[in-house]
């Protein structure tokens, strides 16, 4: 399908394991302006291989969220003045915007 990335599998803890549903098994529409970019991502990232990870970990492994969150979100919300930061508040924030 032209305009989408199929999900079929996800990453927890380091394991890929099956989608919680049959319906999570979706191609999830992309506006052609994302698609582009992702093209030319995997155009110059190491691996253009079509079943490797968009953004691998230093090591072409799945990224560990926490060690993400630990890393770089919490450091970039304390720069913002937010304490304590979690994914859980990313979520809730995002959705909030997006209703």
């Amino acid at each position: 399908m032209q305009n989408s990335l199929r999900i079929d599998t996800s990453i927890t803890d380091g394991s890929e394991v099956e989608t919680k549903t049959e319906g999570s098994n979706a191609n999830v529409w992309l506006p052609v302006s994302i698609e582009t970019e992702f093209e030319w991502w995997r155009s110059v990232s190491r691996d253009d291989n079509p079943e490797a990870f968009i953004f691998p970990a230093a090591r072409v492994t799945a990224i560990n969220t926490n060690n993400f969150l630990f890393r770089v979100l919490k450091e970039a919300g304390r720069q913002a003045g937010i304490e304590g930061l979690t994914h859980q508040m990313l979520r809730r924030t995002c959705s909030t915007y997006m209703a």
